[in-house]
């Protein structure tokens, strides 16, 4: 690029087929050439700014770029330079793979219309890009994040700013920004004007031709029983100083917050209850959720108390609810006084002093002890149970219950004192219960409780996938049927049919060749007659 090439005057196929040559030539005095045809033809890899040089005595300039390396850009930037300037009549160019940006039109026009020059291009970029913003789905009342992204922008110079407009609906409140997606290069302001953001930012560098920019946050001023529909528009777009040609607005839908309903399905329905019953011991029956957390609506709308828990008394307000026992879910649970937890010779058992509606209970699991089977003496109530890092169960009822609940067995295999904690909720009133066990004062060898009366307790768990514990009690021994039905009446199958003593039994169903669906499960004796319902889920 140092050369001194003012006194030349022929230039024509310089650098034709020069593939590697791609110096800046912006500084050369080409004042005294005549032919620059052929040039850099073939030369692929030349893309330089030649929009200074002074053209003015230049009488032929045949397929001086045709085949090089020089872009959109800078065959751009030549045309508004040399379009400046008082040139020969009737010259040529011919890039028939280009084109130009819409800045460089009206010099391009001049060369054409005033010089006669004939130039062969791929016209002009009728699109410098896009600006858009993402669509709402959310709840009323609920932050919702919108982003703010450009594609493919194509200006004549570099991208260092990016200002908008954005409108959006009278139902709609303004939260904030989340920038965090910015780095220090970028500078953001945003006004906000009754239902009108202008935004505006700037960067010290080069912004991408395709960026996700940073996210808005909106949510809904009113609530509604009908879904909040609208768009954010996009207006006043500009990059740098050129009007942006597409801006892509965004679509919003609040739709209505219905408590209770965890599954959203519309309805509340007593499943809504089997999820918050399984959710209060960290199981999840909704499949797309055993991975990642709830959204922050599903688990509002699933603490129907709004006590900040999601607890079995939560379930039980459901199952009030879908039943008609309540019209409206409590605003608020009142304390009650805590269930009992007594270590006797079979294990642990659980007594309610004053009527409770639910209970979940969590013990630390140890080494030293097994826990069995439980008994549950809560007649018509949903029994949940999860096992791992501790031993969580949940118990939600329509109804309420003191006195005696429930009796967790154990096996201790060691005389040494074991102590663990037992975690309860008495509906949402929390005790820390200190135990201590050791194999002579749990005795698994001791006389068997016999039940005063014959029942069928509800299975657990339930909703359940593929299997699921089923308890019955017999206060003598008897010749003794368990069935499962579907829902039009018919068996699918037989889980007992024999002589069985008195005393807690037992019997594990598993559907696993079964489709989703309501099951019926019926206990028969010569005496005694009970059916009832269960719910499989796949």
């Amino acid at each position: 690029g140092g050369w001194d090439v003012s006194n030349v005057e022929d230039l024509s196929s310089m650098f034709l087929q020069a593939e590697s040559f791609n110096y800046s030539l912006k500084d050369w005095n080409i004042s005294k050439v005549t032919r620059l045809d052929y040039m850099f033809s073939g030369a692929k890899s030349f893309n330089q700014d030649l929009s200074s040089w002074n053209v003015e005595n230049v009488e032929m300039m045949d397929y001086m770029i045709t085949n090089s390396g020089i872009d959109e850009r800078n065959y751009s930037k030549l045309l508004i330079g040399w379009g400046q300037q008082n040139v020969k009549k009737g010259l040529n160019i011919d890039v028939n793979y280009l084109k130009f940006y819409p800045e460089a039109s009206i010099y391009r026009d001049k060369l054409i219309n005033d010089f006669g020059w004939t130039i062969i291009d791929a016209g002009i970029i009728k699109n410098n890009g896009s600006i858009s913003i993402s669509d709402i789905n959310n709840k009323q009342g609920f932050n919702s994040k919108v982003s703010i992204s450009i594609d493919d922008v194509q200006i004549l110079d570099d991208l260092y700013s990016i200002q908008f407009d954005l409108k959006y609906p009278d139902f709609t409140e303004f939260k904030g920004v989340d920038s965090t997606g910015l780095d220090d290069r970028f500078s953001l302001e945003i006004n906000n004007l009754d239902s009108v953001l202008r935004v505006a930012m700037i960067s010290d560098s080069v912004i991408s031709k395709s960026e996700n920019l940073f996210d808005l946050i909106f949510s809904t001023n009113r609530f509604s029983s009908e879904p909040l529909i609208g768009k954010i528009h996009i207006t006043n777009a500009l990059f740098n100083t050129s009007p942006v040609d597409s801006a892509v607005s965004g679509d919003l839908l609040f739709l209505p917050v219905l408590m209770g309903d965890s599954d959203d399905s519309g309805d509340l329905t007593a499943y809504d209850a089997a999820i918050v019953l399984n959710k209060s011991i960290g199981i999840d029956l909704l499949d797309e959720y055993m991975d990642k957390p709830w959204e922050e609506w599903r688990s509002y709308v699933s603490d129907t108390d709004e006590d900040g828990q999601i607890l079995a008394i939560d379930a039980t307000y459901i199952l009030q609810k879908v039943v008609g026992l309540i019209d409206d879910f409590p605003k608020s649970t009142q304390p009650v006084e805590s269930v009992i937890v007594e270590v006797t010779d079979r294990g642990l058992k659980i007594i309610a002093p004053e009527e409770i509606q639910s209970l979940n209970v969590s013990i630390q699991k140890d080494n030293g002890f097994r826990i069995k089977d439980l008994i549950n003496y809560w007649e018509n109530s949903t029994i949940a149970n999860y096992s791992n890092g501790t031993f969580d169960l949940a118990i939600a009822s329509s109804g309420s219950i003191s006195g005696e609940i429930l009796e967790i067995p154990m096996d201790v295999y060691t005389s040494d004192d074991i102590n663990f904690e037992v975690i309860t909720y008495s509906n949402n009133t929390k005790q820390v219960h200190s135990i201590v066990v050791n194999s002579s004062t749990v005795n698994n060898e001791s006389e068997e409780i016999i039940p005063n009366k014959f029942s069928l307790n509800q299975n657990y768990p339930n909703p359940f996938n593929p299997s699921t514990q089923i308890q019955y009690a017999l206060p003598e021994s008897a010749q003794v049927t368990l069935e499962v039905f579907n829902s039009v009446g018919q068996k699918v199958m037989e889980l007992v049919n024999g002589q069985k003593s008195a005393g807690y039994h037992t019997a594990t169903f598993d559907a696993s060749g079964l489709s989703s669906g309501v099951y019926l499960y019926k206990l028969t004796t010569s005496s005694f007659t009970q059916t009832k319902k269960m719910l499989l889920v796949k």
